[in-house]
């Protein structure tokens, strides 16, 4: 069949031109204040309205075909400002629900005459998408497919997509996610309330007693990477105790997330992670140790489990707990220093940038935000951070930034993002976290 024709903000096109109109642009000057970064783990989030060209297949038996898509002026300058967004092309299988990046073999791609290099990853079981902002220019654009086998069975689709750092998705969950002591520890005494089993500490239920439990080992590593957790997080469903590293379990969801927790399986999507102010406070206490498990009684209180591994080298006591040192007492919660948003070393600053929408890039107003903010902001950064917003809701006053995420709903991929668009290419995309 005929491809989708593009839908683009500025107007609609034929898809097809002769390849004599592809020429390479002429770049006027503008460029970012800041050298781009790169090498930072990006997480992908398609930009709501952000579709340039809504999935198109291939014409039979073409081997050169030509896509014509506009970028707006102010579209173009700010994709060229802000680090944080990008214009994605990707190929997937047309039966991949998921879309995840797929590119047949004989898949070759230029933009404005300059080839881009596909990146299949090792094995080529690991495919990338393809960035264009690099190679566009403000008005007419060209995209040029080259194939020399069949490709009906894949699409293609071009769309804006918001690719925060890590560190600064990290930053946004800590301000507006950490979930307060008073209630971690109600929440664990909760899970000693539970019958064994239902309860369990992300363990076998079949390794425990029948008996009630008087106490849970919990371990201050991540189930990731094996390494001492930095800020302890977990899903919001999460029954157990046990946390994960928060910016592992990002990293681990950067390309082909599946968004589920590492312990229970359950899924934990983006805006449904929490960091555990009280694991934190455990973890800070015992910063300067080797204690890597430590057991929580059904009060909350907890000690340093003993280390079977050199039990006979002297642990380094802590500076405000002296008692850290002496494996067998027991710390209250009350005894702690509970650690904040201003433990957290940050090394950039922080941007008050809330996740992009087409009209806002299509307005060129980014622009205009980033000049203001800019004043405030340390110029060598150019690290936006990821603001969940400050949508207060029920169980908002659980966290210390008074902000659950219940306008990021969309971006969890309960809707089926091929399916919404072969009911009207018109609608906008839904979010899926996990797309690369």
């Amino acid at each position: 069949g005929n491809p989708t024709p593009p839908l683009t903000p500025a107007s609609s096109m034929p898809p097809y031109i002769s390849p004599n109109a592809d020429v390479k642009p002429h770049f006027n000057e503008l460029k970012p204040p800041m050298g781009m970064q790169n090498d930072e783990l990006r997480l992908t989030f398609p930009v709501r309205d952000g579709i340039i060209l809504p999935p198109f297949r291939l014409e039979h038996n073409l081997a050169v075909s030509n896509h014509v898509f506009q970028l707006k002026p102010t579209v173009h300058s700010t994709l060229i400002w802000r680090s944080d967004l990008e214009l994605q092309l990707k190929c997937f299988h047309h039966e991949d629900r998921q879309m995840n990046t797929n590119w047949p073999a004989s898949v070759q791609v230029s933009v404005n005459a300059t080839p881009l290099v596909i990146d299949r990853g090792e094995n080529k079981t690991s495919h990338k998408p393809l960035y264009l902002k690099e190679v566009c220019q403000p008005g007419r654009n060209t995209i040029q497919i080259t194939v020399s086998a069949c490709c009906c069975s894949h699409l293609f689709v071009l769309q804006l997509v918001h690719r925060p750092s890590v560190r600064s998705v990290l930053q946004g969950l800590l301000r507006k996610r950490l979930l307060t002591a008073d209630h971690c520890i109600a929440k664990i005494k909760m899970n000693f309330n539970q019958s064994p089993g239902n309860g369990n500490n992300g363990s076998n239920p079949s390794d425990r007693d029948s008996v009630e439990q008087t106490a849970l080992k919990v371990s201050l590593k991540c189930p990731i990477t094996f390494k001492k957790i930095t800020l302890p997080a977990r899903g919001h469903e999460c029954k157990h105790i046990q946390c994960f590293d928060l910016e592992s379990y990002l990293q681990l969801n950067c390309e082909r997330g599946s968004w589920r927790c590492p312990v229970c399986n359950k899924p934990a999507q983006l805006e449904g992670l929490e960091v555990d102010q009280y694991m934190w406070g455990i973890l800070n206490t015992l910063n300067n140790s080797d204690v890597d498990e430590v057991t929580i009684d059904s009060g909350a209180n907890w000690k340093a489990a003993k280390s079977p591994a050199n039990p006979g080298i002297k642990q380094e006591e802590d500076s405000n707990d002296n008692s850290v040192g002496k494996r067998g007492k027991a710390v209250s919660p009350g005894s702690m220093n509970m650690p904040t948003m201003n433990n957290w070393e940050m090394n950039q600053a922080l941007s008050p940038y809330l996740p992009p929408d087409m009209n806002t890039i299509a307005s060129g107003s980014m622009i205009s935000q980033y000049n203001q903010s800019s004043q405030n902001r340390n110029p060598a950064s150019n690290n936006q951070n990821y603001d969940f917003g400050m949508n207060n809701g029920p169980g908002s006053n659980e966290y210390a930034g008074n902000g659950p995420l219940s306008h990021l709903n969309e971006s969890v991929n309960s809707l089926d993002p091929l399916n919404a668009m072969e009911k009207s290419l018109n609608e906008q995309m839904p979010h899926t976290p996990h797309t690369p």
